[in-house]
């Protein structure tokens, strides 16, 4: 800041208002005398306090143009007023001379080239920095793991609990596959599903021959039981194995288990009986 004259001081101390009482008493009265300050000098008070209060570390520094074109205005203003006399009165009269006024016109370019140096200040502050946080992200969902398939061991125990479900015992023959076999039939017939239960039967090669269910029936000629499908046994110990009945089977009489060769046949000639479960009638 550059060095103020008595009145430009009393014009800044204004401008903040920290005049006390009797000095803006004082300054008020000044205003009608001839070392008052003029209009522009108030106004670069003004001005000027209002700069100092946005400059500091954070101020962007003037483009090189505008910086020297408010260096040039502020000279000219220092001349015009160093190449007038010292005589006040006389400067007073020429202010209200109705003529263009040099002084008073650089002293506005000096204070509107103030404004552009506001205007600039303000356009340039840096804008607050706003930390924005981030939503939380939703916790990841944990893909759900299907259930297992039921067992046919399971599936064997859920078939017991219907109303029309029969459980017959295996009765064993004399074949050598069947010594030492036990175990049961589950059949419902209104679901037409059932289980056959195992333990001992001996162990059979799929390559050489398999296991084949056969279902009697009273609506179904004995010659041609329906087929309940293959299966192999692959341990001495208890096995469960699901029926697949080919045709539909109202009331069964018979269940019974034959060897044959791999994937079975369509007509058994009944050669190796392993085992039979009578259901009577």
């Amino acid at each position: 800041m550059t060095d103020l004259t008595p009145h430009q001081e009393a014009a800044s101390d204004h401008a903040l208002g920290q005049l006390d009482r009797p000095e803006l008493d004082e300054f008020l009265a000044s205003l009608g005398d001839a070392d008052s300050p003029t209009d522009h000098e108030l106004a670069a008070a003004e001005l000027e306090v209002a700069l100092l209060g946005l400059g500091g570390e954070g101020a962007e520094r003037l483009p090189q143009q505008l910086e020297g074109r408010l260096k040039a205005a502020a000279t000219a203003y220092a001349w015009a007023l160093d190449s007038k006399p010292a005589n006040r009165v006389e400067l007073i009269a020429e202010r209200r001379d109705p003529g263009v006024d040099l002084v008073r016109y650089l002293g506005w370019m000096a204070a509107a080239a103030a404004l552009v140096v506001v205007w600039f200040v303000l356009g340039k502050r840096p804008e607050p920095q706003v930390s924005v946080t981030p939503p939380p992200e939703p916790p990841s969902a944990v893909p759900s793991v299907p259930a297992p398939p039921p067992t046919p061991e399971e599936q064997r125990a859920e078939l017991l609990k219907h109303e029309d479900a029969r459980k017959l015992a295996w009765s064993a023959t004399k074949d050598e596959a069947a010594k030492g076999a036990s175990g049961d039939v589950v059949w419902s017939s209104h679901a037409q599903q059932g289980y056959m239960r195992f333990k001992g039967l001996e162990p059979n090669d799929p390559k050489r021959s398999q296991y084949q269910l056969w279902i009697f029936s009273k609506d179904q000629d004995e010659r041609y039981p329906v087929d309940g499908g293959v299966f192999d046994v692959d341990s001495s110990g208890e096995v469960v194995v699901a029926i697949d009945p080919k045709l539909h089977v109202d009331e069964p009489t018979l269940f019974a288990i034959t060897v044959e060769k791999p994937g079975g046949v369509v007509v058994s000639k009944r050669e190796r009986i392993v085992l039979t479960a009578s259901a009577g009638g």
